[in-house]
């Protein structure tokens, strides 16, 4: 303490009488007390050393508000987690990850932002680079700002990795967690305001007891065995983050793999914890199973019946067949309204299973019927056969031949919305660690549930929310969390057409094949002709990739070109492009236009029509 021991007399009178007023605030708003206490001591108090005092009403005032539903989206209170999370001493990831299970802050960047650059620190990239484009995904305010400092991150990952093609050594100093430049503000109302501004209308808190507080108080009066701390500073700059030296390491793991190799797969399923097998709906037999056979036949035979378990299946016929694999539709002995799809596959795959059961965990419940879904899976020693839920619009691949049959194109507002869809599938996705691995127009099902009544909005408002795309055939997909951080992939997905650049030029890849498949896709919709590259260039430096085909004089050329340009120039496979950014662009370029959303709702019913009229 100070070295007059009168003023020492008179700042604890006034802490107490700050934490008097706390205890008997019975107004609307009971988190302005604790903040104008807090104010005081970091002003008044920790300069002489007292940071410990302030320490403990931090702990005590997260922990007396933290299951308080009216403050999960209050920005003061998600900064004082934050400065918690910094100047406490255990693992600063434990704080955010308790705020994450009590959805606390999740509206607004600044959690997504502290939350990756103290994950960064650990040099835990991936888990980082997923925090950044899941609050992206999710509009966390301000989306700009949050998107800048993800940019930043990316530089400074990739200005690593390229270093550790040189460096061995990584350092394992503790650093403060720092918020990213310009994620100090939040929006409210549209606004930006500064946190020390922002204020709540409230109901009344039941006060706390003031033996918790007194003790607080106690605590200036043993101050003798207070050990100084040094204050670390949260909201530094972005630039301190960068020169923490060590602290986020100076290389990163270079190491590539295949995820396609088979024993690979099956040393990942077997580090799962807890195992496969204690999965809802997973079944293992020692025994072969019939249906096996069914493999060598050309079709399904009529009403043929297989038993998985205790239920009954009626085949109905097969709906798409593979090297390895093939699906039948058919019913539920019990229910015949219940349309299931069966896909047996030889040898069995139960890694798909497992994929399919993380999108059920990682998948925004908003988002999830874009992205298949799986109930049971039953494993043979023969074979494996997977109970799928059954699309009966058809796929992309099908609606493409549908407009070709007719001698026409899929009109291009309509190529548009389909883009629109697949760039936020892929960006929800890829926001999980989850890649495909396999993204192609006949692995795309058509959504198409319901009467269109609205005309289309980016937003999917009304009826919209119920059409779309829903993304199946989950064999070749790769979960990057099983991975240790920054790996890259390499291996030839052998789909002929569908290779990547990185591929081709057998070059390491992550999110480029789910990305390159995208642009096949669009190429498809808009000339009816899979797609095929050439480089612009000599050097492999200077070489630019675009498709061979050009486009059409009525085409919106300079959108098309930006989003081919940035998905087949990917820098690196840290560096990968905005798909959020991709994806605006094009929803501003379909509200530009009043008559966009109209024609976009009348070429689907149009589309609709054509489809049953071929079926």
């Amino acid at each position: 303490m100070g070295d007059d021991p009168q003023l020492d007399v008179r700042k604890l009178c006034e802490l107490r009488s700050f934490l008097e007023i706390i205890n008997k605030y019975d107004g609307d708003d009971p988190l302005l007390p604790w903040l104008s206490c807090l104010r005081w001591i970091k002003t008044s108090l920790t300069a002489d050393g007292f940071s410990s005092v302030y320490f403990n009403l931090l702990d005590l005032c997260t922990k007396n508000f933290s299951e308080d539903i009216r403050y999960r989206s209050d920005a003061r209170f998600l900064q004082l987690w934050i400065q918690f999370a910094d100047c406490c001493d255990v693992d600063a990831e434990s704080v955010f990850k308790r705020m994450e299970a009590l959805h606390i802050g999740q509206d607004f960047a600044l959690f997504y932002g502290a939350y990756a650059i103290c994950l960064e620190a650990q040099d835990n990239i991936l888990k980082a680079h997923t925090l950044y484009q899941l609050g992206i995904s999710r509009q966390a305010k301000p989306v700009g700002l949050l998107e800048e400092a993800y940019k930043g991150f990316l530089k400074r990952v990739a200005k690593r990795h390229r270093s550790s093609l040189t460096k061995e050594a990584r350092s394992s100093r503790k650093s403060s967690v720092f918020v990213p430049r310009g994620i100090t503000s939040v929006e409210q109302n549209g606004s930006p305001m500064a946190y020390s501004s922002l204020q709540s209308t409230q109901t009344v808190q039941a006060p706390l007891p003031l033996q918790d507080l007194t003790n607080i108080s106690n605590s200036v009066c043993n101050s003798a065995s207070i050990q100084r701390k040094k204050q670390k500073l949260f909201l530094s700059p972005l630039k301190d983050c960068r020169e923490m030296k060590g602290s986020c390491g100076n290389t990163l793991p270079a190491s590539t793999v295949n995820p396609w190799e088979g024993d690979i797969i099956d040393r990942l399923l077997s580090s799962l914890k807890p195992p496969l097998g204690q999965y809802k709906g997973f079944h293992t037999y020692t025994q072969k199973h019939k249906g096996s056979s069914l493999m060598s036949l050309k079709c399904a035979p009529h009403n043929k019946v297989l038993e998985l378990g205790s239920m009954r299946y009626h085949l109905k016929g097969c709906t798409g067949q593979g090297a390895f694999a093939r699906v039948f539709k058919a019913c539920e002995e019990q229910d015949k309204d219940n349309i299931v799809v069966l896909k047996i596959q030889r040898p069995p795959c139960p890694w798909e299973y497992y994929i399919y059961c993380q999108l059920n965990k990682r998948i925004p419940l908003e988002e999830r019927a874009s992205f298949g879904r799986a109930w049971r899976m039953h494993i043979y020693s023969d074979c494996s056969i997977m109970v799928c839920a059954y699309g009966e619009r058809g796929t992309v691949q099908d609606v493409v031949n549908s407009y070709l049959a007719i001698g026409e194109k899929m009109d291009e507002l309509l190529c548009m919305y389909y883009t629109v869809e697949m760039l936020r599938m892929l960006e929800v996705l890829h926001s999980t660690g989850i890649i495909h691995g396999d993204f192609k127009p006949d692995n795309l099902l058509i959504r198409n549930e319901g009467e269109i009544l609205e005309d289309w909005t980016p937003e999917r408002s009304g009826c919209w929310i119920r059409h779309g795309l829903c993304l199946i055939d989950w064999g070749r997909s790769i979960d990057l969390k099983l991975l240790p951080p920054c790996t890259m992939l390499e291996g030839d997905c052998k789909t002929s057409g569908f290779q990547c650049v990185e591929m081709q030029q057998q070059k390491p890849w992550t999110f480029q094949v789910d990305t390159y498949g995208l642009c096949c896709i669009v190429h498809l919709m808009l000339h009816g002709s899979y797609m095929e590259i050439k480089a612009d260039g000599n050097s492999d430096k200077m070489q630019t990739f675009r498709p061979k085909v050009p486009f059409k004089r009525y085409h919106k050329i300079e959108l098309w070109e930006e989003l081919f340009g940035r998905l087949l120039n990917v820098k690196s496979c840290l560096e990968n492009p905005s798909l959020t950014e991709l994806r605006r662009l094009f929803e501003s370029y379909l509200t530009s236009n009043t008559q966009f959303p109209k024609k976009i709702k009348e070429l689907m019913v149009r589309q609709s029509k054509i489809m049953c009229s071929q079926s």
